[in-house]
C-alpha cells in the first residue's frame, strides 16, 4: 500500500520539478540513509561493497534533483512556496503508510547489532 500510495502522490503532482524532487531529493535520499546504514553494518566485505557502489549510483539522483531545484529556485524565488506544498501534501497522502515494515525493521536491528 505505501509503495502505491507514494508512486501515487508523484503521478498526482502536475510539476516535473516538484515531482522530481519529491522523487529524487526526498524518496531517493532516504534510500541513502538506509544504504548508508547497510554499508555501516555490512556483515561481510562483499556486502559492504555492493552498498558503497549502490549509494555512489543512488546520489546522482539525488544530487541532479538538488541542482535542478536550485536552478529553477533561482530563476523563480516563489517555487520554494509551492515546493513546501508539494512537501506537505505528500506528507499527508502518506502519512499513514510511511516507514518501514515491522520485518525490515527487526532485520536491520539485528544487523545492526552484530555478531559479538
Amino acid at each position: 500500500m505505501g509503495g502505491r500510495a507514494s508512486l501515487q502522490t508523484l503521478l498526482e503532482e502536475p510539476d516535473f520539478t516538484l515531482a522530481g524532487f519529491l522523487l529524487s531529493v526526498l524518496g531517493e535520499g532516504t534510500f541513502l540513509d538506509l544504504l548508508r546504514f547497510l554499508n555501516r553494518h555490512a556483515p561481510d566485505p562483499v556486502t559492504a561493497t555492493i552498498t558503497r557502489l549502490a549509494l555512489q549510483d543512488e546520489a546522482r539522483p539525488v544530487a541532479f534533483g538538488v541542482a535542478h531545484t536550485a536552478h529553477v529556485t533561482a530563476a523563480d524565488p516563489d517555487f520554494l512556496v509551492r515546493l513546501r506544498a508539494a512537501v506537505e501534501r505528500r506528507h499527508a497522502a502518506l502519512a499513514t503508510t510511511a516507514g518501514l515494515g515491522r520485518e525490515v525493521y527487526d532485520a536491520l536491528v539485528l544487523l545492526a547489532a552484530g555478531t559479538g
